[in-house]
């Protein structure tokens, strides 16, 4: 039971609101803007972009003045990259801003379709904070906003970055994660996911409400009679 307990709560959010501030800028504030996307359907949007004209504007808007802009494509499970934008705020005596916690760091088992809801833990904050190395963190939304809050927001500074005010989507492209090879490498992903939290203590009922995987399937994988590959 006190394992079970323990990885559990290496699942759950950290205090976010003790490493990073929310918005809050001020006339004449210097900032560094943190725009980082991952490698697939995001960088080819240009949602880089977006994200750094809708910051420029909220800061812009207070009186603030951008002095550097971070744009990355990367992975967020390991925040060593945000280092040099660390060390160059500090130069300037610039506050980091970027549009949600997640843009700096996630949770190491979150996955888009498998667990979009996991979000950065106690210890991936304190790795954040040794690489911010002091920085000033800042997040456009609040620092503990929820997944649905963060995805909401997304959308809306979407549809405003294309001067898009919503209606139906175009039928191509509106699933990337539809295609064979996505939809395999979720299995993986899957597998890798549940795997990982059995090692950790969590229970069988847990892992299939986290990852969204039938009961079947999590006992095959656990018990090796086959691989999603």
């Amino acid at each position: 039971m006190k394992a079970h307990s323990t990885a559990w709560r290496r699942l759950q959010p950290g205090p976010a609101r003790k490493y990073i501030r929310k918005f809050n800028i001020k006339s004449g504030d210097l900032v560094w803007l943190v725009c980082r996307v991952s490698e697939h359907v995001q960088r080819r949007n240009k949602n880089d972009d977006g994200q750094a004209t809708f910051l420029r504007k909220e800061v812009k808007q207070r009186g603030g003045v951008v002095v550097g802009v971070t744009k990355i494509t990367i992975s967020g499970f390991h925040p060593y990259w945000l280092a040099k934008a660390a060390a160059l705020a500090k130069q300037h005596g610039a506050i980091l801003l970027a549009e949600t916690t997640d843009r700096y760091v996630r949770h190491p088992f979150y996955h888009s379709a498998a667990w979009p809801s996991a979000q950065a833990r106690h210890t991936d904050l304190d790795v954040l904070a040794y690489y911010a190395d002091g920085a000033d963190l800042m997040t456009f939304l609040d620092p503990e906003a929820t997944p649905r809050e963060v995805r909401s927001q997304q959308s809306k500074r979407g549809q405003w970055a294309k001067d898009n005010k919503g209606g139906r989507p175009a039928k191509e492209n509106t699933n990337p994660t539809s295609h064979p090879g996505c939809l395999k490498q979720r299995r993986v992903d899957n597998y890798e996911i549940v795997r990982q939290l059995k090692q950790d203590g969590v229970s069988v009922p847990e892992i299939m409400k986290t990852t969204g995987v039938k009961r079947d399937a999590v006992y095959r994988w656990l018990r090796g009679w086959c691989s999603p590959h």
